[in-house]
């Protein structure tokens, strides 16, 4: 009973065209959320540590509690309800080729390419016969030589409390906290590009420094880092959609390495953007 009494609730804010997902979100708002310390206390100052594990509340009152800041998500992989990369995406992609097709170089240059790693090609073909084993489960990304030119995306803010002081310019860090993109998670050879060290980032109109892959439990595989922190330079500002009206952060990412394919292009999987709560 107390299952159709919930489904009910639920019937009736459909109805009345209430945004359900916001709706739970603002009820739980990170800002009055307050948690436990972690079990393994990150390092101070160490890449990502305030969106994976959150910060110490500095007051009196409430010494030895964190809390979290909200953080959003994009991703390329299936299956997603919802927070599909594609929706951040301004432009410098082609999506209208299939990712079970193996591509030549050329095709890089119209821009980044969605499209499947070749271990992961290989396994998909082999399921084929049988239905995928009956489950979907694509990890596609989006994949660019430097002759693929900047991809942009537009982080926007999905944060709470935005007021009347939030305006075209404003600084960037006095609203997004940290910016994290993985690469897609392969194994592949020493040749393959490193997000640190192969690509260009810029938010906000400004270059990010001190890019770092992050080291933790949860973002690896088979032991290899596939995740970067992007620190917000301090002039980097947000923009406004004239559309909606509605601000966020302007991500460009750009490979400089490597030149060929075959030694393993720059991926981008998942984008993930850490909010300050206002």
């Amino acid at each position: 009973m107390h299952f159709l009494a919930a489904l009910e609730i639920v019937y009736d804010m459909v109805m009345r065209n209430i945004d359900i997902a916001g709706h739970i979100l603002k009820a739980h708002d990170p800002a009055k959320v307050l948690l436990p310390p972690p079990f393994n206390t990150p390092e101070s100052g160490s890449p990502g540590s305030s969106l994976l594990f959150g910060e110490p509340v500095h007051n009196n009152t409430q010494q030895g509690l964190w809390s979290h800041n909200h953080v959003s998500c994009r991703t390329t992989f299936d299956p997603t309800i919802s927070g599909s990369l594609d929706s951040i995406i301004v432009s410098g992609v082609t999506n209208d080729l299939d990712p079970m097709l193996t591509k030549s170089e050329m095709i890089f240059r119209e821009g980044w390419v969605l499209d499947y790693g070749e271990g992961e090609r290989r396994a998909k073909r082999k399921l084929k016969p049988y239905d995928g084993l009956g489950y979907i489960d694509s990890k596609k990304a989006y994949y660019g030589l430097p002759m693929s030119g900047p991809v942009t995306m537009r982080l926007p803010w999905d944060g709470f409390h935005v007021g009347s002081q939030t305006t075209v310019g404003s600084k960037a860090k006095n609203w997004f906290k940290s910016v994290v993109v993985c690469e897609v998670n392969e194994e592949r050879d020493s040749k393959e590009c490193k997000l640190d060290n192969d690509m260009e980032f810029t938010l906000g109109g400004q270059k990010a420094n001190n890019v770092t892959y992050m080291d933790a439990v949860g973002i690896s595989y088979l032991s290899k880092k596939i995740c970067v922190n992007i620190p917000i330079p301090s002039e980097a500002e947000i923009t406004k959609n004239e559309t909606d009206g509605s601000f966020g952060l302007i991500l460009e990412a750009k490979a400089t390495a490597p030149a060929r394919l075959k030694d393993g292009p720059c991926s981008i999987s998942h984008v993930v953007w850490e909010e300050l709560s206002k």
